[in-house]
């Protein structure tokens, strides 16, 4: 399947929508699923990090800092972590994730304990997510390690949910230290470094202005030439728009895949598919696009309910080499291949 025919598209969110728990249903946008990935991949990643660190090694000062990632059956980056007493486990690569995640089963392996202000009383610490602030029972972690990047000690939240199968830790990218943060998801890596972002300009599709705000990133965005702000979320599987942008861009709703859908998920979700004439990202136009409308929590605490807000996930973004550029406050999409449809500087026009 092309990344043209992909992106934007019915089939990707109804397969989701198909073959997830009602549990996940209603956490899927930014939630975690299982992973699909094969012994081949954990392989190469692990040859991809044995690479990184033999090349630095004669100059520990230049090291590559390289996090390889398995892209689950939603193709969310699933890296592979090390906590303290050498406890191994799994987490999602979360950009729109603020705080380290530690699921029971994981805290239980490590002997972690909550925090308390008092016998019995746990320390809260409150965590934002799509579906909103949420407070957890903070956890002291003594280190995290995720490839060759060591991480020292740093607060976590303690995942208090109802223990579910293939539920994973999150390990939120703004924790990461470095100028660029360079998603490869053709080659499944994260490279982290300083200075200017690699590539040939001739790969480069989209370069525009990134904010980071309070560890979220965001980028300025277009849909039917109403200038909004897309979240940057490799946690969520899904892109979709918030229900202002769509009033506010007059995109109509199809009404069809609207029906398909509530049928997959059920009538008590309010959400909606919408044909978006045009999304423009920088460079790059995107035409005739099927997306998701809808409104998460998030949006409402953080008081941008009433703006044109959207959520780029990994339907979109894993088509790319995705940089975020702190230091020049750039976001930069590459083209991952030559036959790559979706990575075309010219309009791309989608009939599903």
């Amino acid at each position: 399947m092309t990344g043209a025919a992909k992106f934007g598209g019915e089939g990707d969110l109804c397969h989701i929508m198909r073959n997830i728990s009602a549990y996940q249903k209603g956490a899927i946008v930014g939630g975690v699923a299982p992973s699909g990935a094969g012994q081949a991949r954990r392989l190469w990643r692990g040859l991809v990090l044995a690479i990184s660190v033999t090349i630095a090694l004669p100059a520990l000062a230049t090291e590559r800092l390289v996090i390889p990632f398995d892209l689950d059956e939603y193709d969310r980056p699933i890296v592979d972590l090390t906590l303290e007493n050498g406890v191994t486990t799994s987490g999602v690569l979360d950009t729109a994730a603020t705080m380290t995640l530690i699921e029971g089963k994981t805290a239980h392996a490590v002997g972690l304990v909550p925090v308390e202000i008092s016998p019995g009383q746990p320390q809260l610490i409150t965590v934002l997510g799509l579906g909103g602030p949420e407070d957890f029972p903070l956890l002291k972690l003594k280190s995290l390690s995720a490839g060759n990047v060591h991480l020292g000690a740093l607060n976590a939240a303690l995942d208090t949910s109802p223990a579910v199968e293939g539920v994973y830790n999150v390990f939120p990218a703004s924790i990461l230290e470095a100028d660029v943060l360079d998603f490869d998801f053709g080659k499944e890596t994260l490279t982290l470094y300083d200075g200017r972002p690699n590539g040939r300009l001739s790969a480069r599709v989209c370069k525009t202005d990134l904010h980071e705000v309070s560890g979220l990133f965001y980028v300025d965005v277009e849909i039917n030439n109403v200038k909004g702000r897309a979240l940057i979320d490799t946690g969520s599987s899904i892109t979709y728009i918030n229900s202002r942008f769509a009033e506010l861009s007059g995109v109509a709703t199809n009404r069809e895949k609207t029906k398909q859908l509530l049928g997959l998920t059920g009538e008590e979700y309010d959400v909606r598919i919408a044909r978006v004439s045009k999304l423009s990202l920088g460079q790059m136009d995107l035409t005739r696009l099927d997306l998701l409308v809808s409104d998460p929590a998030l949006f409402t605490h953080l008081e941008i309910q009433d703006q044109p807000v959207m959520v780029l996930g990994m339907d979109f973004l894993s088509h790319f080499r995705m940089q975020l550029d702190r230091r020049d406050d750039s976001f930069i999409l590459r083209r991952a291949r030559v036959d790559c449809l979706i990575c075309t500087t010219t309009r791309v026009s989608r009939i599903d």
